[in-house]
């Protein structure tokens, strides 16, 4: 049995009852704990319940040493003791990863993907002077080799050679529970969590209405208040006729032209009201933004900060680690230390998405073939999304 079964098998009632121990006894009053471990992530299994192998031994005493830690907070899933219990986890992986540096600064974190020396990374975070800095300390200039905009995913190129790159998981999709861990450029995890949500389209921009079919276009029957559409001064019983000069004729092609659009971008509207056609100027918001309350939003404010970039994915999957955005770019990997994808936002308060492996290793391919030093990955399961030749297709 190896390590990584036992821990998904065992995890619930040994790590979770510690947990609720080191909390003072007060975790029902406060109801389940956001932070806490999921009960999905406990897979059934033939094996004899209890009995611990003497190779896995290791797993139970370093979890148990959570129980030790001098911190206010050791049954948080950050503390330095829990943390340390996937060390093993995080052993090569490490050696792997890239602190992307611009204006000296952390912007993002990368994973070596070829032994030449490319890197994937986060893009929209990017500026013009790049600096990679490796596990060894040893830094160098990059090159932009790509930028896919779908998934913002970014490949670049150092003049290195010779170094280890990531082993990928030949799991799809990851399973909804399971553990996954965030590897940094040192022998500790960033973060650990677990998959919360199976990959899915992550919509882009909204204008914040509800819409009926008509003639000729489709018709206003709710605005949303503090949406785009109220601040531009949208009203129920507008017909929108067209939109950045492209005409709509029904309501599919209106949510298309829109959703294909980032949060925060402008676009033009043609609206015919009272017989008389004028032109309004409306900004996008999100999904989450326009549609949660003003609690939820609140809530989210006060929490780490929240990447720029975090919408608008043609597959994404949700776990519960909490990154910070200048923590993304990187691999996320499973028990095993095999990535399972790329983490590209921090999400909201509680989640944070990462593109599948599956998605991101031919995007990946398409970045290199592009350059003049391509690298030649292991052949992967070509994604729906992703044609052979790296064009997008949008469903």
């Amino acid at each position: 049995m190896t390590a990584a079964s036992l821990i998904a098998r065992t995890m619930r009632f040994f790590l979770a009852g510690i947990l609720v121990l080191l909390s003072g006894f007060d975790a029902p009053a406060r109801g389940a704990r956001p932070d806490g471990p999921s009960r999905r992530s406990t897979p059934e299994t033939p094996a004899e319940e209890g009995v611990v192998q003497p190779e896995d031994q290791h797993w139970f005493e370093a979890l148990a040493n959570a129980m030790d830690g001098d911190d206010t907070n050791p049954h948080a899933r950050d503390h330095a003791a829990v943390l340390d219990a996937f060390r093993e986890t995080v052993d090569f992986p490490s050696e792997c990863m890239v602190r992307v540096l611009c204006d000296n600064e952390q912007v993002a974190l990368g994973t070596v993907v070829g032994s030449d020396g490319l890197v994937v990374t986060k893009g929209s975070e990017l500026g013009e002077v790049i600096t990679c800095e490796l596990s060894s300390g040893a830094r160098y200039h990059a090159e932009l080799a790509g930028v896919d905009r779908g998934s913002d995913l970014a490949l670049l190129k150092i003049a290195a050679d010779g170094l280890p790159t990531i082993r990928w998981s030949d799991e799809i999709p990851p399973a909804v529970g399971g553990w996954v861990v965030t590897p940094g450029l040192d022998d500790m995890p960033q973060a650990i969590g677990v998959v919360s949500v199976a990959p899915h389209h992550v919509r882009g921009g909204v204008l914040g209405i509800q819409l009926t079919e008509d003639e000729p276009g489709p018709r206003i029957t709710h605005v949303v208040s503090s949406s785009g559409a109220a601040e531009a001064g949208l009203s129920r019983g507008d017909i929108i006729l067209k939109v950045n000069g492209d005409l709509v004729r029904h309501v599919d092609e209106l949510v298309e032209k829109t959703g294909n659009l980032l949060p925060g971008e402008e676009v033009r509207l043609l609206i015919r009201r009272d017989g008389e056609e004028q032109r309004f100027k409306a900004t996008l918001g999100s999904v989450s933004d326009t549609l949660t309350s003003r609690r939820a939003r609140f809530q989210d404010r006060l929490g780490s900060p929240l990447s720029r970039r975090r919408f608008l994915f043609p597959s994404a999957m949700e776990h519960d680690s909490l990154l910070a955005p200048n923590q993304c770019g990187g691999v996320l990997v499973d028990l095993d230390g095999k990535a399972i994808g790329v983490n590209i936002a921090r999400a909201s308060r509680i989640s944070s998405y990462a593109i599948p492996a599956h998605v991101a290793r031919p995007i990946i391919e398409s970045l290199a073939s592009r350059h003049s030093q391509p690298v030649t990955l292991p052949v992967a399961a070509q994604p729906a999304e992703v044609t052979a030749d790296g064009e997008r297709v949008e469903h």
